[in-house]
């Protein structure tokens, strides 16, 4: 088996060509980088998606790029109308930014925790509470986890001023691995 592409890549497109992931509607993505591109034109080959839709990222920084990027953006809210048959406002958008704000704030609040001498919740709790942000409706994300931030504020978890060791992964969604490093 040679190696043409990341693992990340690679996972998605093996995923859609086994029908694993077939519940999806589309992707939305960025051409970041060969790895996206050319997984994008291999689902599109195969017409594994009913909606593909790849934008263009400017990597500079000026008021050519903005507009381009708003160009971008404008594109995209367009091809989402078509397919849903649903106006994407501007309404929509801002009050959709809010409650992703509100996600993130959230989850400042847990990595503040985190760097107490004696955290309120493990790296696997932690990382199980991550991944769930990420596949969870975030308005019922962020009303389940507001509800449990008080209990989290007077929580603690291990001892004092504990051995911290840091993990880093590009994708790493299995709490199981934090489990064996902090069982360790």
């Amino acid at each position: 088996r040679t190696k043409i592409s990341c693992r990340f890549s690679t996972h998605v497109v093996e995923s859609f060509l086994q029908n694993e992931i077939d519940f999806l509607d589309g992707i939305i993505a960025v051409d970041l980088d060969d790895d996206i591109r050319t997984a994008w034109d291999i689902l599109e080959f195969y017409h594994k998606a009913p909606f593909i839709y790849m934008m263009h990222l400017p990597h500079k920084t000026s008021e050519c790029a903005i507009r381009f990027w708003l160009h971008e953006i404008e594109n995209l809210r367009k091809k989402v109308e078509e397919i849903t048959g649903i106006k994407v406002t501007d309404e929509k958008l801002l009050n959709s930014i809010k409650v992703y704000n509100k996600t993130r704030q959230l989850i400042a609040k847990l990595y503040e925790m985190r760097k107490r001498p004696q955290p309120s919740l493990t790296g696997t709790e932690f990382l199980g509470i991550t991944c769930t942000a990420a596949i969870m409706p975030k308005e019922e994300f962020n009303e389940k986890l507001a509800e449990l931030m008080p209990y989290l504020e007077t929580r603690k978890v291990g001892k004092e001023n504990n051995l911290r060791i840091l993990v880093s992964a590009d994708f790493l969604d299995d709490i199981r691995y934090i489990k064996v490093v902090e069982d360790a």
